[in-house]
């Protein structure tokens, strides 16, 4: 599974591309992905 599940899908392929540069830089790609985990467990939580 790529890190990456997060952004938001309405994106242009080259902004995403510069989005997720910018998060590669401040986060490793561990921390990335359980930043976007996260971020969806919270996502879901709120949903319900």
């Amino acid at each position: 599974m790529t890190p990456y599940r997060c952004r938001p899908p309405f994106m242009r392929p080259e902004q995403r591309e510069a989005v997720k540069a910018k998060l590669l830089k401040r986060f490793d790609r561990a921390t990335l992905r359980d930043y976007c985990a996260d971020k969806r467990r919270r996502n879901e939580a709120g949903m319900r």
